[in-house]
């Protein structure tokens, strides 16, 4: 039997709930409207990170080519997980300031 998906989103604080018939519970980023501004940010930082992104996917155990795709923007939804593992590599690796990159 396929399971159902079920999405509710909270208005507190725009994420969505995913419930599926069988039970299992998940949650995700509500990818229509804050991810418009927060993905391109994690473009421009694996843009600056150049160079590095054999380290960021050992870092983050994030394959390769998947971090590819996601920094030339070929992969609209990179999912939760994945993109707060890249985004806690780049808050934590690279510089804030532009004059340092």
């Amino acid at each position: 039997m396929a399971s159902r998906r079920y999405r509710l989103i909270l208005p507190t604080n725009g994420r969505q709930l995913r419930l599926d018939v069988s039970g299992g519970l998940a949650y995700s980023v509500a990818m229509g409207t804050e991810s418009s501004t927060l993905l391109p940010a994690l473009v421009a930082d694996l843009d600056r990170a150049r160079g590095r992104w054999q380290s960021i996917a050992k870092d983050t155990g994030i394959n390769y080519f998947t971090i590819c795709r996601i920094a030339r923007g070929n992969t609209p939804d990179p999912g939760v997980k994945t993109y707060e593992r890249l985004r806690q590599w780049c808050d934590k690796n690279l510089s804030r300031d532009p004059e340092a990159a």
